[in-house]
């Protein structure tokens, strides 16, 4: 293959103006033959076309100057090995293209091969270590027999480096997705985020690890398995039981790894078994791959062993939750049923306030504070006597006074906790009958320096209470009570909550429909 070899009769070098279409890299290699002879493209392709290397075939891009060569280069980023000449349209062109490839693509997983026929031009050593060159060849030297052993060794090495680099991007992944599955809470987020890490871990895209992983991850509960999460074909099953949802062939696998308690690889899928310390079990299944080396599985081990002490954290977390919001509900509703009252204001309180929090932007974790904190709003209560709470005619001035105390007495009542939960309850209770204007009590706070957990709180429980029935008054209709709000936006609320309710109302009588009131004289 000299350079002076000239191309055989009837046969054209391939068209330069139609790069190669995009490929799925884990079919064939590709090769950019860079060299401004036609014959040099011809000859590489009769030689080297119709072989098979390491189990793939090759495909071809063409590029006549060095100038082309980088606009094909950067359009093609999956090209396995570079045919290079040095000596084209000037006398340094291909080590240009080896130093844009290497410095301003930052391409440092395609092998470079120099092929020249004027080694004098740019000696072997200062090229090899100045251009990060993997390979220097004369044409004269290369024989037909020599150029495929090149090429072998050089997609060899191409191979084992995607190799490396895929499994640093799982690495990568992993690590980085551990936080992310720490901080959920909601077990069907945590199944999704598993299930979401998993897929990107083995979608790694290479000319080693080629997949489009689709798949589902399952919890056990009440002796069945069913589905929290899916991607792909599997996203429309959520919640569905999972004998009853997938194909016969994935639930055998499925069922023998319950029964062995031990993960399955298989050519193309994965059932992942993980089993937290306090007992309960998941199932992860993935399939879309074409094969999964030795070290894909002790990434998937070592996702799948984080992930089940991960599983652990959230239930033991969503159970404290529960156990919370259940404690502070109770000890809600002890203070709101002293006057007599049995209802779930507390709760569409909470309901309402979790909505405006929402729409009003406010984070989520600050949104879950406030729901659960504004249960508490009339906590005060505890210490207001019966006989005031229940009295059906109106309260004289002193029984008014005391009414009033409620949010110190809440104050009180919290002073001594620096939970951040404790001191939202703090705040609530103490403010929400402060006055958006400064007109409320007990401490006369208006517009800002009132904390936005009261303001919201203060229009979501007078929102409730006015629609709900009394001792002292009959429940009042919706059309008043919006007057009302209407009349005190600015006044006694702040104007951009009564906008969100007035806006969303229809999703705040939901709430109201959710959470009925029972019968007085029940």
């Amino acid at each position: 293959m000299s350079e002076n070899t000239k191309s055989p009769e009837g046969l054209t070098p391939p068209s330069s103006t139609k790069p190669a279409k995009k490929y799925a890299s884990n079919t064939t290699w590709k090769v950019l033959i860079v060299d401004d002879e036609p014959d040099m493209h011809v000859l590489t392709q009769m030689v080297a076309g119709k072989n098979t290397f390491l189990g793939k075939k090759l495909e071809f891009v063409s590029a006549y100057s060095g100038e082309e060569a980088k606009v094909l280069i950067a359009e093609h980023s999956d090209t396995a090995l570079v045919l290079l000449d040095i000596v084209m349209e000037t006398g340094g062109a291909g080590l240009e293209v080896a130093r844009y490839i290497r410095e301003d693509l930052q391409n440092h997983f395609v092998r470079i091969i120099i092929r020249t026929g004027q080694p004098g031009m740019a000696p072997e050593s200062r090229v090899v270590l100045d251009y990060d060159i993997n390979d220097y060849r004369e044409k004269t030297e290369l024989s037909a027999q020599k150029f495929i052993s090149v090429l072998t060794t050089a997609f060899r090495s191409y191979r084992d480096i995607m190799i490396i680099e895929t499994n640093r991007q799982a690495l990568e992944k992993i690590i980085k997705s551990s936080p992310t599955i720490m901080q959920l809470k909601s077990l069907n987020q945590f199944a999704s985020s598993c299930l979401t890490q998993l897929t990107s871990i083995l979608s790694i895209d290479t000319s080693v690890l080629y997949c489009q992983a689709e798949g589902f991850a399952a919890e056990k509960a009440n002796e069945h398995f069913y589905i929290l999460a899916g991607t792909g074909i599997y996203e429309d099953m959520v919640e569905q039981k999972v004998n009853e949802a997938i194909p016969p062939h994935i639930l055998k696998d499925f069922e023998q790894v319950i029964q062995q308690r031990k993960s399955l690889y298989a050519n193309n899928h994965y059932v992942g078994y993980f089993e937290s310390p306090t007992g309960s079990i998941n199932v992860v299944y993935v399939e879309g791959w074409e094969s999964l080396g030795g070290i894909g599985r002790k990434m998937i081990e070592m996702f799948c062993d984080n992930i089940s002490l991960a599983y652990d954290n959230i239930c033991h977390k969503q159970d404290i939750l529960e156990t919370q919001t259940e404690l502070l509900s109770a000890l809600g509703q002890a203070a709101e049923t002293r006057n007599s009252i049995k209802g779930n204001h507390i709760k569409r309180v909470a309901a309402y306030s979790q909505l405006i929090a929402q729409y009003y932007g406010l984070s989520e974790h600050e949104t879950e504070i406030l729901c659960l904190a504004s249960m508490l709003h009339d906590i005060g209560h505890i210490q207001i006597p019966t006989q005031i709470l229940d009295k059906k005619d109106a309260l004289t001035e002193q029984e008014q006074e005391i009414v009033k105390k409620h949010p110190l007495m809440a104050q009180e009542i919290f002073a001594h906790s620096d939970k951040e939960l404790i001191q939202a309850a703090k705040i609530i209770a103490s403010q929400h009958q402060e006055k958006y204007d400064g007109t409320g009590y007990p401490a006369g706070l208006k517009g800002d320096d009132l904390h936005i957990y009261a303001q919201i709180t203060a229009l979501a429980d007078v929102f409730d209470s006015l629609s709900c029935k009394k001792p002292y008054r009959n429940a009042w209709e919706l059309d008043r009570i919006l007057e009302f709000i209407k009349q005190q936006k600015g006044k006694h609320f702040n104007p951009d909550l009564v906008d969100i309710l007035l806006k969303n109302l229809d999703n705040f009588l939901q709430i109201k429909t959710q959470y009925p009131d029972p019968p007085l004289d029940e």
